[in-house]
């Protein structure tokens, strides 16, 4: 297994186009790292220059003690596995999978065994001597998974595996991923649009746009303290909501509604600010019938739509932000949000879960609070977050570290 390190890579497909202009990352030994952002932004690119499908223009590439920036792909010691699967149809499962496993193994005996214990653990050994036609689509991914960390490599690169999958059976091919991760502890880089799989199978995820890392970092970290809003708005579903406020000594005011500043959180950042970006989740509410906090951050929103979703109800209004610059937040959010129809509802638009059993009427009015001690503040210039939270790991370590 090895480490691999990214130095100042730039790669373009002509002289017009240039997809990565500068991007560099350490991804230690053993760590699964996934590559997350919107569609075009580079993130297969990248995979396909680590594999060496893909010729740099300038930069560095190093897999554990090797530079391997101008190698072919057979030097580089890493193993890829497709979108599509990719098997040779004309061989069986089992010769597919000692295809590559041959030039390792020392003897048939070893390539047999090491075939059985890796389609054990994806529950596909009764299919070995079944050809790739006669496999659904879940089944080929498995093989070719299997055949990915077969090759023994350095690295195993991953480039949306499960995309074609449904939602029960990529759930399946996850936990499978995690426990053949911590049985072969292989260095692997995972690129998805799955931000569920992003989360719980990393240890660390770099958020990619424009052929840029915006942040890398553990998933906590990135869900709990986004370095800017891009980031803010691409982690987590629905979408963090974000509204224009302005300060007015210890008041924040948007929307027609004033409301103080939550206490026990370092706000030195926002010292001889007059305005910032808001941000709160949608599970950082409550129905305000419901609530049993005793703060004042409670709203009063019109409902416009409602989302029966069995666990939750989820509530769509709006908040008039009264920003004396409306493009303010669609500059960071619009690359993120084509599925909302005008600019208008990219920046007024809410979403909030209320509790499951409340059922409020379209256009009726409910009461909604909102948890003063998540709230999220960016700069209303730099769209870059102020103040930072503490993640849940961080606190229980604060906690303990303070009763001993």
């Amino acid at each position: 297994m090895a480490d691999v390190e990214l130095r100042n890579i730039v790669h373009s497909y002509s002289n017009d186009f240039i997809t990565i202009p500068n991007l560099s990352m350490q991804i230690p030994d053993e760590c699964f790292v996934s590559i997350v952002g919107p569609s075009g932004c580079g993130k297969s690119t990248l995979l396909r220059i680590i594999a060496g499908l893909e010729n740099i223009r300038s930069g560095n590439v190093r897999i554990g003690d090797v530079d391997v920036s101008y190698a072919s792909p057979k030097r580089r010691n890493v193993s890829m596995v497709f979108q599509d699967s990719a098997l040779y149809p004309h061989l069986s499962v089992r010769e597919n999978l000692a295809f590559g496993l041959k030039r390792f193994a020392t003897s048939a005996k070893s390539v047999e065994r090491q075939i059985f214990e890796v389609t054990k653990s994806l529950q596909i050994e009764n299919l070995l001597e079944r050809k790739p036609i006669t496999l659904s689509g879940g089944q080929k991914q498995r093989v070719a998974l299997a055949r990915g960390v077969l090759r023994h490599s350095n690295v195993l690169l991953l480039d949306e595996p499960f995309a074609s999958l449904d939602a029960n059976l990529r759930i399946q091919l996850r936990n499978e991923l995690i426990d053949l991760h911590q049985k072969r502890k292989q260095t692997t880089i995972f690129v998805t649009h799955d931000q569920d799989e992003a989360m719980t199978l990393s240890d660390k995820i770099a958020i990619m746009r424009s052929g840029e890392i915006e942040q890398f970092d553990t998933p906590l970290e990135i869900f709990y303290n986004p370095k800017n809003i891009f980031v803010a708005r691409f982690v987590g579903a629905p979408p963090m909501n974000l509204v224009v406020a302005k300060l007015n000594g210890a008041m924040l005011e948007f929307g027609g509604n004033s409301f103080p500043l939550p206490r026990n959180r370092d706000l030195t950042n926002l010292k001889n600010k007059s305005e910032v970006i808001l941000g709160f989740r949608s599970t950082d509410t409550e129905d305000g019938r419901m609530s049993t906090s005793s703060n004042n951050w409670r709203l009063k929103v019109h409902v416009n739509y409602l989302e029966n979703l069995g666990h939750t109800n989820r509530i769509h209004f709006t908040i008039d932000s009264k920003s004396p610059n409306p493009e303010l937040l669609n500059d960071f959010t619009e690359e993120i949000s084509d599925s909302l129809n005008s600019k208008e509802d990219r920046q007024n638009r809410m979403i909030v879960d209320i509790n499951p059993h409340f059922f409020p009427h379209v256009g009726s009015e409910i009461s909604i609070s909102i948890n003063p001690h998540l709230l999220y503040f960016f700069d209303a210039n730099t769209g870059e977050l102020l103040c930072p939270q503490v993640n849940p790991q961080e606190w229980e370590k604060q906690k303990s570290d303070r009763s001993n």
